[in-house]
C-alpha cells in the first residue's frame, strides 16, 4: 500500500509546476522537497505488509449503541505509532440496554470475531482490548451502581475466555471512561487527522490556520466534553511523536443534548403556574404532538437530583403532558438559560456544569457530534459538511427553524428528531455562551462538523494512539517490505543524483522518476487489492481510499 502513497508523493512534488502550482526557482530546493516527501514516505513503509503490523481492539461503548474498531499500526515515530482504522461493527442497543449482560457480551464477540477475521492469519496474538464505556455508563452508575458492576463483570469474563481460531484477547482496561479522558482522546484524534500532530506533517489543506492545535467541543446525549491545549492550567500531559502537550479537558455530565432536554422539562414542569395542571406549556416548538412522560420518570433520573425533593411537587404515578402551541423565541431562550447559568442550576440541582471564568479567546475550535448533527438542518449547515457561522445569523436561523410547520422539520429531521432540536439549537447556543464562555474571536473560528476527511471524529482513535506508545512494535522479517524499500532507494538515488541542473534536466530525469514509482504500484498491486478489497478498483482506493487510510503523503 505504502508503494501507491509513494508514487502519489513523487508524483505530486514532480508534477506542481506543470499544473502552476509550482514555479521553476532554485534546484536545491525541489531536490530538497522530494527527498523530505521520499522520507516521509518511509516512515510508514511497513503499512505495506500486515503481518509485520500490530493491532488493537477498541471498544466505544455509547448510551444508544456500541462500536467495536479495529485499529494497526507499524513503524513508531519518536515512540508513537501512526495509527489507521482498518475496519469497524456497531451494535445496538448499548451495553445497559439489554436485560441480560450475556446478550450484550455475546453481541460484541460477534463483532470481534468479525473483525479478527480482517487480521492476516500470520498474526497469532493476542489482541490488546479496551472498552470505554461513556456518559451514559456513568449516568446508569450513578441510578443503579449494582446492575453497572454486574455488566463489567460479565463482560470481563467473557473477554478473557475468549478464544476464537486459537486467538485470544489482551485485556487493556474495562472500564468507564474517566470523563477528562474522552475530551482528552477527541483533541488527539482531531489533531492527528488534521496533521497538527505530529507538528512537522506536512498538512494537505493550503486554508488550515497557522495554529499549533485546534480545541475540541464534543457533545453526546448525556454529557458534553471540551479540550484545548494551554501551557496553564493543564487538566492532561500526554507525548506523542516525541512532543509534549499540555491540555485542559473536562466533561459536563447530564449537559449533553438528550439529558439537557430531560432537565428543561423538568424545570417546566416545577416552575409551572398552576400546580394542579398535568399539561405544561411547551414553549421550544410550534404545534408539534404532545410529549407524555410520568413523574416517576423525572423523579428515578440521577441527573435531576435536587437539594430539597420537598419543594419539589411532582407525583410520581401522575403523566404530565408537554404542550406546544407555537414558538416564542423568548420564553424558550430564558428557560434555556436556566440550565446553563451556573447560578441557577446552583438553587436547585446537585450536579451543575463545570464552566469557563476567563472568555476563551482566539482559540480555534472543532465543535462535534450533537454540535453538529443538531445544527445541519440549518441553511448555512446543510450545504456541507462544515460550516462557521457568527452568533446573530446563528440565532436567526434557529428562529427560522423553530417556526417551520412540524410536517416540514420531520421531511428534513426525521420524526424522532423534529420535535428535540429547536430546544437543542437553543441549548448549543447558550453551551457556547455560557459554560464555554467563547468570545467573539473564538466564534469567528468555531468550526461545525463531524469528519474530517471522511474520518468520524471520536475517542478511540486518540486513545490507540497514546497507547501505542506503550506497546512494543513486533518484530517480523518482510520480503515485501524489503522489496519495497529497494525500489524506493532507486527513488531516492535518482532524486539525490539530479545536482544543481536546470529545468531542463529535471524535466528530462521525470520519465526515468515516474517509471520507478510505477515499478512499485505494478508489483504490489495484487497485495494491495487483495488487502483491502473493500476499497473497490485500483483506480477507485487512488483516488479516494489510499488518501483516507494513509493522509500523510
Amino acid at each position: 500500500m505504502i508503494s501507491l502513497v509513494t508514487l502519489f508523493i513523487l508524483f505530486l512534488g514532480l508534477t506542481c509546476h506543470v499544473h502552476g502550482d509550482f514555479e521553476f526557482k532554485s534546484p536545491t530546493l525541489w531536490k530538497n522537497s522530494l527527498l523530505k516527501r521520499a522520507s516521509g514516505a518511509l516512515k510508514m513503509i511497513d503499512i505495506v505488509d500486515p503481518a509485520k503490523n500490530d493491532y488493537a481492539l477498541v471498544i466505544d461503548a455509547g448510551s444508544s449503541h456500541s462500536e467495536v474498531i479495529l485499529f494497526t499500526w507499524s513503524e513508531k515515530y519518536h515512540g508513537t505509532g501512526f495509527v489507521r482504522q482498518i475496519s469497524n461493527c456497531e451494535v445496538s442497543p448499548g451495553i445497559d440496554g439489554l436485560e441480560d449482560p450475556k446478550e450484550t457480551l455475546e453481541n460484541l464477540l460477534a463483532c470481534v470475531r468479525k473483525l479478527l477475521d480482517k487480521v492476516p492469519d500470520s498474526h497469532p496474538g493476542p489482541f490488546p482490548l479496551l472498552l470505554g464505556a461513556t456518559a451514559g455508563m456513568r449516568v446508569q452508575k450513578l441510578k443503579d451502581e449494582k446492575r453497572s458492576n454486574a455488566i463489567f463483570i460479565t463482560i470481563r469474563r467473557g473477554f478473557e475466555n475468549f478464544s476464537y481460531k486459537g486467538r485470544r484477547l489482551l485485556i487493556d482496561r474495562l472500564q468507564i471512561l474517566p470523563d477528562k479522558d474522552e475530551g482528552l482522546f477527541a483533541w488527539i484524534t482531531a489533531n492527528y487527522l488534521l496533521k497538527y500532530i505530529p507538528p512537522e506533517t506536512e498538512r494537505e489543506y493550503e486554508d488550515m490556520e497557522d495554529v499549533d492545535s485546534i480545541g475540541i467541543l464534543d457533545m453526546g446525549g448525556a454529557s458534553a466534553q471540551i479540550a484545548f491545549q494551554t501551557d496553564e492550567d493543564a487538566s492532561s500531559h500526554v507525548k506523542l511523536f516525541g512532543e509534549d502537550y499540555g491540555v485542559k479537558s473536562y466533561s459536563n455530565l447530564c449537559f449533553g443534548s438528550d439529558q439537557a432536554a430531560e432537565r428543561y422539562r423538568f424545570l417546566l414542569l416545577i416552575d409551572r403556574e398552576d400546580k394542579k395542571s398535568n399539561i405544561i406549556n411547551n414553549p421550544c416548538s410550534q404545534n408539534d404532538p404532545d410529549i407524555v412522560v410520568k413523574g416517576s420518570h423525572f423523579l428515578n433520573n440521577p441527573c435531576l437530583r435536587v437539594y430539597d425533593s420537598l419543594k419539589i411537587d411532582v407525583d410520581p404515578d401522575q403523566e404530565y403532558i408537554f404542550r406546544s402551541n407555537s414558538y416564542n423565541a423568548d420564553t424558550c431562550r430564558h428557560a434555556v438559560a436556566e440550565i446553563t447559568d451556573w447560578d441557577a442550576c446552583d438553587d436547585t440541582f446537585t450536579n451543575c456544569p463545570t464552566t469557563e471564568e476567563e472568555p476563551i479567546h482566539d482559540t480555534t475550535f472543532y465543535a462535534l457530534s450533537s454540535f453538529y448533527f443538531a445544527l445541519r438542518v440549518l441553511p448555512t449547515f446543510s450545504k456541507g459538511s462544515e460550516a462557521v457561522i457568527d452568533q446573530d445569523r446563528l440565532l436567526t436561523e434557529i428562529d427560522e427553524w423553530c417556526k417551520k410547520p412540524y410536517s416540514d422539520r420531520v421531511a428534513k429531521a426525521g420524526e424522532k428528531h423534529a420535535h428535540t432540536l429547536c430546544f437543542k439549537q437553543n441549548f448549543i447556543y447558550y453551551t457556547l455562551n455560557q459554560i464555554y464562555n467563547l468570545d467573539d474571536s473564538s466564534w469567528k473560528r468555531l468550526h461545525f462538523t463531524n469528519k474530517i476527511d471522511g474520518a468520524t471524529l471520536g475517542w478511540t482513535l486518540g486513545y490507540t494512539l497514546k497507547r501505542s506508545n506503550t506497546l512494543p512494535i513486533r518484530v517480523v522479517k518482510s520480503k515485501v517490505s524489503t522489496e519495497v524499500f529497494k525500489l524506493h532507494q532507486q527513488v531516492k538515488d535518482l532524486i539525490n543524483n539530479l545536482g544543481n541542473s536546470d529545468e531542463q534536466s529535471f524535466l528530462m530525469q521525470e520519465e526515468q522518476l515516474a517509471n520507478v514509482c510505477e515499478k512499485i504500484a505494478t508489483s504490489l498491486q495484487a497485495d494491495i487489492l487483495f488487502q483491502y478489497e473493500e476499497c473497490g478498483t485500483l483506480e477507485h482506493m487512488k483516488a479516494k481510499c489510499c488518501k483516507d487510510r494513509f493522509g500523510s503523503w
